[in-house]
């Protein structure tokens, strides 16, 4: 396993730091100049993408926000050097709604060839029973390169999540960032975190293991996708 290089005590300040920014503006609407996201320049081409952070907009009613996965995107962007892109006011969901800003945004990238994959984090209920949702509309948003769901199950096995789960949320036909990113070839992974596993408060050390396993799988997909090394990528 492949920690970050920082302590545990300063990992918490900054999850508990970019939350409470997040915690600030999560229910008001953006100003005219506000894009109602924040987008983090990275050096490798992934993009981290939390969608939910803040509340948003879907067929006229206001959904909740889930915890933390815009904190984890912020943190994990900037550490590991690579892009990012979250909410932070109320917009049009951009997992249903594909003239979004926030899409637009990802498709700016993609024209550009600055990403090569994409990882969408989300919050799922406790009630699920899984620890992690791994899903890929069985295999088809990763374009071929199958083998990468092996970095995701290795690397949160090692951290002691046992319960996982694959494509819990296939079945529900919407227009998610992982099917808006594949259809533009480029592949992509939406991952489902579970409440308990990303309240910080409540459980500290589930929520840095978590933290740590999304770490490690993004170190090792830059060297994938970066030609470092090779093993993962074909079918």
């Amino acid at each position: 396993m492949k920690h970050p290089n920082i302590s545990k005590e300063t990992l918490v300040t900054n999850l508990s730091n970019s939350e409470q920014l997040i915690l600030q503006t999560y229910k008001l609407r953006p100003l005219p100049f506000q894009r109602g996201y924040k987008f983090i320049k990275g050096k490798y081409p992934i993009l981290l993408s939390a969608p939910h952070s803040a509340r948003t907009i879907r067929e006229g009613d206001i959904k909740l926000r889930e915890i933390y996965v815009g904190s984890f995107v912020q943190l994990l962007s900037k550490m590991c050097n690579v892009y990012g892109i979250y909410t932070t006011n109320i917009i049009i969901d951009p997992n249903s709604n594909n003239l979004s800003c926030y899409k637009r945004k990802i498709k700016s990238l993609i024209d550009k060839n600055l990403i090569k994959f994409v990882l969408d984090i989300h919050g799922a209920v406790d009630s699920y029973g899984f620890d992690i949702d791994i899903g890929t509309y069985k295999t088809k948003s990763l374009l071929g390169k199958k083998k990468i769901i092996n970095i995701f199950k290795r690397s949160f096995t090692s951290y002691g999540f046992s319960n996982i789960s694959t494509d819990f949320f296939t079945s529900k036909p919407n227009d998610t960032i992982t099917r808006f990113s594949s259809s533009n070839k480029i592949p992509a992974v939406q991952l489902e975190i579970p409440r308990q596993i990303r309240n910080l408060k409540k459980n500290t050390y589930k929520t840095i293991q978590m933290f740590n396993a999304l770490h490690e799988i993004i170190e090792t997909l830059k060297l994938d996708f970066t030609g470092g090394r090779k093993p993962y990528l074909s079918t």
